[in-house]
């Protein structure tokens, strides 16, 4: 079979580039009413010119769409709208299992650029209200009405956690199905002195593992490429308003922690700001927050670290998480890296801001002052942390400026500064300047150097890198260089490693058959990363060697691969209580595989299993995943890693599991819990979310937490019950 599937990709086309043409259609201004009902009934839909002749991203690249799609876009005063009609030869086929905001709210999965709702049919559409090719905002709607939106920013990003006031209806019909979305002006930014937007609208049918665009978009590009976009001309006379949003909160809490047996019940009432928002002008928007409280915010993941690097873990708040890509700084994942476990280094990451000592540390107050003009992008933040004396956690301020100038069609360069400030004689700074540099599609050279001092060190410590990037259709290749001193300390961002050189590199390739296997693509890959300390000596290798792989038009994918290490020890560490890895060298190589089911399906399932040497010793290690999808109003998800160890100093089994269970009773109505296990910490964490959006954007909220330890029976250790009541003004 792999002899077949290999003859047959050296054999079948690569897939060759066509010319490209920007689409256009246009908007029709509107003075009716509209009934947000999910049917195009109303008269001035049929008198909209629709956006149709939409064609294949996957599984043929270039070849029409199998099924129709026709988008028609209108606006009046107030509001924009769009009106998405999804014919389908079989209207039962359509697959709709999802109604959570945001669905799984990545790029990610099928497709490499599905959207939020990639298990389901589902339509996305961007809005370049700018006209730059770089930024924009994107709304994606399934057959059961739900929303995910996301900020595009410099085609790299897409933060989903930025939720948008606009709505949405859909319904199955006899030819397909429909839907409405409306979204106030008061909701975008654009440039009123302009009277066309650039647009793209990507499709999916997941029954056929089929995804369509309006604009074309091939392999070596995807959907946050906006500078692909096509035009929405007739766009006149806008007028955002006053552009000023206040969303209240007011919260009350229930809690004890049973650790300390003295301990009693505590209750407590509070309300502040979530978010003070104003958009000065059409480009220029100022953010303010105050006592400010992040209750409803989903707990991380537990994690096991059998390394000797701190652990990365995700921003999840979304006051920090708003306008987020402004103050992206580089690069520096280190480009062609294996990346596993987070980046090498960051130069600003807010998740330092309000926690200190393993403690949540109350923000007082905080404001971000963003905005672009004439090819400059500008962003200000400022927090002050509040003290907490039993932990030693004094009252903080934290800082940060970006600026960037815009050159070319994708390219930038730019500077930040941050500051940790704590009292007068206590601080942190550290500057930076980057550049991503983009002289086609598919090409992109990026770089950055950042220098950082501190109150009572003498000198200052610097970090620098390089990268470039290669995304053909078939063929991927990048490149990177890394090089941080022994003294770089960015207190507001993220360090992994100081004191090294790091060169790393990556090449994949990625053939299409021309056959009937049932093969949409093969797989084949290298990609390696080297550590050198400063002496020039080798502290540690991690390459990759995919030998084999494949994914299916069915939207199965295995692959096999092979992992080499080697890693330097100059000090013992300890990689679990009383167990200890000596200094010396050690080399050792696993084999593994990787499984991935169709995820549209009832029950999908995707597994990554290695097995082999691990220092001086032998690891077994799996990662299991089971989802359920057994409604649109019901799915299940469990997670199982698990590592089996054997070292000459001890031997140890590490299990983590997690499971999640979503319900959503509407597209505004959701219950969500999250129930972790580790046995390596002996903790049983419990997470119960129920969210009810009773108007946009705004929100009531009932969290329950509960923890309990393990070690020794199952012991509570502290439960909190905490209300949550949003409204939000617009003005």
């Amino acid at each position: 079979m792999v002899a077949l599937l290999l003859l047959a990709a050296l054999a079948g086309p690569a897939g060759a580039q066509q010319a490209r043409e920007t689409p256009a259609t246009g908007a029709l201004i509107i003075d009716e009413p509209v009934r947000m009902d999910g049917y195009l009934d109303e008269p001035f839909w049929q008198k909209a010119l629709p956006a149709t002749g939409f064609t294949q991203r996957q599984p043929d690249p270039g070849d029409a769409a199998t099924e129709r799609t026709e988008v028609r876009f209108a606006y009046d005063d107030k509001n924009f709208y769009i009106g998405i009609m999804a014919f389908d030869s079989e209207p039962s086929a359509v697959v709709a299992k999802e109604m959570q905001r945001d669905g799984e709210g990545s790029f990610g999965g099928f497709g490499g650029n599905a959207g939020a709702y990639r298990d389901d049919d589902s339509i996305g559409v961007i809005l370049d209200t700018f006209l730059d090719g770089r930024n924009g905002f994107y709304f994606e709607t399934n057959p059961n009405g739900a929303r995910a939106d996301a900020l595009i920013e410099n085609e790299s990003n897409a933060n989903f956690e930025w939720d948008g006031v606009w709505n949405a209806a859909a319904r199955r019909t006899p030819e397909g199905w429909s839907a409405e979305l409306v979204v106030p002006f008061s909701t975008l930014r654009f440039d009123p002195n302009t009277d066309t937007w650039g647009v793209n609208i990507r499709r999916l049918i997941r029954r056929k593992n089929e995804e369509v665009h309006w604009a074309p978009i091939d392999l070596d590009a995807d959907l946050l490429r906006v500078s692909l976009a096509g035009d929405l001309i007739g766009m006149q006379g806008l007028e955002p308003g006053l552009n000023l949003r206040i969303k209240p909160f007011g919260s009350g809490t229930a809690a004890r922690d049973y650790r300390d047996p003295m301990s009693e019940a505590e209750t407590e009432l509070d309300a502040g700001l979530d978010l003070l928002r104003w958009g000065i002008s059409n480009s220029m928007t100022l953010d303010l927050t105050a006592n400010t409280d992040f209750a409803q915010v989903e707990v991380d993941d537990q994690q096991v670290n059998l390394t000797r690097f701190s652990l990365f873990f995700p921003e999840k708040r979304e006051f920090f998480l708003e306008n987020a890509g402004i103050f992206e700084f580089a690069n520096t994942s280190a480009a062609g890296g294996t990346n596993r476990g987070g980046p090498l280094w960051r130069m600003f990451h807010s998740r330092n801001i309000g926690i200190g000592e393993g403690a949540i540390v109350p923000i007082l107050a905080g404001g971000r002052f963003t905005g672009r003009s004439g090819g400059w992008n500008w962003g200000l933040l400022d927090v002050q942390t509040d003290s907490i004396e039993d932990i030693g956690v004094r009252s903080t301020n934290w800082g940060v400026a970006r600026l960037k100038r815009n050159f070319g069609a994708r390219s930038f360069v730019g500077g930040m500064f941050t500051n940790r400030q704590t009292g007068g004689n206590d601080w942190n700074r550290v500057f930076g300047i980057d550049t991503d540099i983009n002289p086609s599609q598919r090409i992109n050279f990026n770089g950055s150097f950042a220098t950082s001092r501190s109150a009572g060190v003498e000198g200052s410590g610097w970090a620098g890198s390089a990268g470039f990037n290669y995304r053909g259709s078939i063929l991927q290749a990048s490149a990177g260089l890394t090089r941080i001193s022994d003294d770089f300390d960015p207190e507001m961002g993220f360090l992994r490693r100081r004191g090294i050189s790091q060169y790393s590199y990556n090449i994949n390739f990625e053939p299409r058959p021309s056959n009937d296997l049932g093969v949409r693509n093969l797989s084949f890959a290298h990609r390696g990363t080297y550590t050198l300390d400063n002496d020039g000596q080798l502290e540690s290798v991690s390459a990759t060697l995919r030998f084999f792989g494949f994914d299916l038009l069915s939207g199965d994918r295995a692959t096999f691969f092979g992992d080499h290490n080697f890693d330097r020890l100059d000090a013992r560490f300890e990689i679990q209580p009383g167990i200890f890895i000596e200094p010396g060298r050690y080399n050792w190589t696993t084999v593994g595989i990787f499984l991935r089911t169709d995820s549209s399906r009832p029950v999908s399932y995707f597994g990554f299993w290695t097995t082999g040497g691990f220092y001086n010793g032998n690891r077994l290690q799996g990662t299991n995943g089971l989802t359920v999808r057994a409604s649109k109003h019901l799915s299940l998800n469990t997670d199982w890693s698990y590592n089996d160890v054997t070292l000459p100093a001890g031997e140890f089994t590490v299990n983590t599991l997690r499971q999640r269970v979503n319900v959503a009773l509407s597209p505004n109505l959701f219950w969500n819990t999250f129930a972790q296990y580790n046995d390596s910490d002996d903790l049983l964490s419990l997470n119960s979310r129920f969210n009810w959006i009773y108007r946009p954007g705004a929100d009531l909220f009932l969290v329950y937490n509960q923890e309990w330890e393990t070690g020794h029976g199952t012991l509570p250790a502290d439960r909190a019950i905490i209300l949550k009541f949003t409204y939000l003004f617009m003005l």
